[in-house]
């Protein structure tokens, strides 16, 4: 990594990139997930994806903690302060909630369920006013 370019940033920069760095995030995740389904099938996509992040994020947590120089065993406290810098937490709208001896983990607004849910109504809508115009054709 080219620290000096980032240094040469500002503040704001710095969180605009952060910004676009997981919004990419997200988008390379759904390009690799629609390759391997188109291939292979959904079942084959959601096994690989399942597979990946069992993965992933035994790296992502080891890296922050080592990051937080958090000690070997943190507790909720340790997982509480861990979990903001997760990058689903930058994609994603998230919600940290300590109870006593829980922690709840709560994803608010998913980028990618929002776009599908977008996608969909803009699919919807389509098909209502095509529906619309072959009726008005039948007329």
């Amino acid at each position: 990594m080219d620290r000096e370019f980032f240094e040469k940033l500002t503040k704001q920069q710095l969180i605009d990139l952060l910004e676009l760095d997981s919004k990419n995030w997200v988008a390379c995740d759904g390009v690799w997930f629609q390759s391997v389904e188109r291939k292979f099938g959904m079942d084959e996509a959601i096994f690989h994806d399942e597979e990946a992040w069992k993965r992933f994020t035994v790296i992502e947590a080891k890296r922050i903690k080592e990051f937080l120089q958090l000690p070997k065993y943190a507790g909720l406290d340790g997982l509480a302060a861990a979990l903001p810098y997760r990058i689903n937490n930058r994609c994603n709208k998230c919600e940290i909630i300590r109870e006593e001896n829980r922690l709840v983990y709560k994803v608010v607004d998913c980028r990618v369920q929002t776009a599908l849910k977008n996608t969909f109504c803009r699919f919807r809508t389509f098909l209502d006013n095509a529906h619309d115009v072959s009726l008005q054709k039948n007329r």
